[in-house]
């Protein structure tokens, strides 16, 4: 089997118009919350199948709505996945700092995190 012969996970075989129904019906959280779902329930491998994180944009999601507790949440669940997650721990100070509790900790880990980084870090999505 050649390597564009690889299937894709069974997640990701819906048809396309069931996906967007999906989307219509849930709003965007909905459809961020359906992604974290489905991102959890792959199989781990290396590379990993997505270049992104599904809980970024839920956070980012949550960051924009005011709901920074919620946010909080859903960045440190990503950090239990990928500790150390630049993106992840950026969103997690974003979210700590709105709700009046910065931690400094938090901050330096993401200093340290991003200290290579040639992107210039505005959000936790990309």
């Amino acid at each position: 089997m050649g390597v564009f012969e690889v299937p894709a996970p069974t997640a990701f075989r819906k048809p396309q118009d069931e996906w967007i129904g999906f989307a219509a019906d849930k709003g965007f959280e909905g459809g961020f919350n359906g992604a974290v779902v489905l991102e959890d329930s792959l199989d781990y491998d290396e590379p990993e199948p997505l270049p992104f994180a599904a809980r970024h944009w839920l956070g980012a999601l949550l960051l924009e709505q005011a709901r920074y507790a919620e946010a909080e949440q859903v960045y440190r669940d990503e950090l239990d996945d990928r500790p150390n997650n630049g993106w992840s721990l950026f969103g997690l100070h974003e979210a700590l700092t709105a709700q009046g509790r910065p931690d400094p900790e938090i901050e330096a880990a993401f200093e340290t995190s991003w200290a290579r980084s040639d992107t210039w870090i505005r959000g936790s999505r990309f």
